[in-house]
């Protein structure tokens, strides 16, 4: 139900109008009476309502003043002021100030009844906007929290655009600045938290109020990322940070939490953060499956040797494996590595890119059973990894030379 409130000086207009207009027709389920404009801002302080019809001149304080302070204090009221023709100037002056309508004297009911109609009619406009504003904040305060890990997985696993760059920041207040930053991967028992991190991170770094960021890995209850602002360049700089992670593990200790974290080497940039990302799950990983290892810095105990020890770690699973379907996106996954780095890296230390190199052990597996064996050639195509022949026998031909059928008869 809404309320009105009727201001004038005058009773037997308040009387008129609460006898001629049809009050319960628009949902108003009340309506209160004031004399001048101060009474009336009394009283709508306590009263709230939701129309105010108003004369202009009244003693004490006018209709138009009164306007004028319900405006903007009570922006959501809907005025509608009484006036003479006398009156227009002025009333051509509160028009500015949100009046829903003004009706002439003497008043014209139908006038009165359009404008209350109106009144009604905006508020419900406005109530659902507000409503619907409401659930819209809702959604996006249940939705923001996805849409942001969202942006991090894309910022550390794949290339993260500008445009996509500035909303995450306009959004979560994040850090996507050239500053320099370090991940972390923190793994502990089902019992963490990133309420527990985040103590433990706030108390390590002190009054600091640099923005960083601590969410789920991959949504798992056991391992967090913290991504976190560093200072870059100097030894004492570097110190501080490895305190910081110290002081983190012993305050986890200290609430019952054994942890083992991973550290990547601090990048100076947001685009820089994938690599960091990237040693610190391999420092993790390191670092649980040593029992006396806590936490593993990356860049203090691998520098740059962890290029070609995670190469000849994938060469020798690529020569085990060779029969099962492989692709570049699974074996990145299963080393933690983002696909495009890998076949970077992949090329840059062997010198063959990923496919090329699964190829040519498949052809030179072939090859041997070709050679050794009476395995028909559509048997040793699906036996390399090869389900269409075809394929198998133009692959092998493109590699060899020549194709499998005539491997026999070459040099045998």
């Amino acid at each position: 139900m809404y309320k009105v409130l009727l201001v004038d000086d005058e009773v037997w207009i308040k009387r008129s109008l609460r006898k001629e207009i049809d009050w319960p027709s628009f949902e108003i389920g009340d309506v209160a009476e004031a004399s001048d404009g101060e009474e009336a801002f009394r009283l709508a302080t306590e009263y709230e309502p939701d129309v105010i019809i108003t004369d202009v001149k009244m003693p004490r304080m006018d209709g138009i003043e009164l306007t004028r302070i319900v405006s903007r204090s009570m922006p959501d009221v809907k005025i509608i002021i009484l006036s003479g023709y006398a009156d227009f100037e002025l009333v051509r002056q509160a028009l500015n100030e949100r009046v829903i309508d003004y009706i002439l004297k003497p008043i014209n009911r139908q006038d009165l009844v359009t404008a209350i109609r109106r009144s009604i009619d905006e508020i419900g406009k406005d109530r659902k906007r507000r409503e619907q504003d409401f659930r819209l904040k809702a959604l996006l305060d249940r939705s923001l929290p996805l849409w942001t890990e969202k942006c991090i997985y894309d910022l550390l696993h794949k290339e993260l655009d500008e445009d996509k760059g500035a909303e995450l920041a306009r959004m979560t207040g994040l850090f996507l600045t050239e500053e320099p930053h370090a991940v972390l991967l923190i793994k502990g028992s089902e019992t963490l938290s990133v309420e527990a991190i985040r103590t433990a991170y706030a108390r390590a770094r002190g009054e600091s109020r640099t923005p960083y960021l601590i969410l789920p890995h991959f949504q798992t209850e056991r391992e967090y990322l913290l991504i976190a602002p560093c200072q870059a360049g100097s030894a004492a700089a570097h110190a501080e940070f490895s305190c910081h992670i110290t002081c983190i593990r012993q305050f986890l200790a200290d609430t019952g939490e054994q942890v083992h974290i991973g550290v990547g080497s601090i990048r100076a940039g947001w685009r820089e953060l994938g690599a960091s990302y990237r040693e610190a799950v391999y420092a993790c990983r390191q670092a649980a499956l040593e029992p006396d290892s806590g936490v593993v810095l990356y860049p203090k105990r691998y520098g740059r040797k962890e290029t070609n020890e995670v190469i000849e770690q994938i060469k020798s699973y690529l020569e085990a494996a060779y029969r099962e379907p492989l692709t570049l996106e699974g074996v990145a996954q299963r080393f933690y590595l983002n696909p495009s780095y890998l076949s970077r890296l992949f090329k840059q230390v062997t010198g063959e890119n990923f496919i090329g190199y699964i190829t040519r052990i498949r052809m030179e597996e072939a090859y041997q059973l070709l050679m050794h064996t009476d395995m028909p050639v559509h048997q040793v195509g699906e036996y390399v990894g090869y389900e269409n022949t075809n394929y198998f026998s133009k692959s092998f031909k493109k590699l060899k030379g020549f194709a499998p059928a005539e491997c026999k008869k070459l040099f045998r």
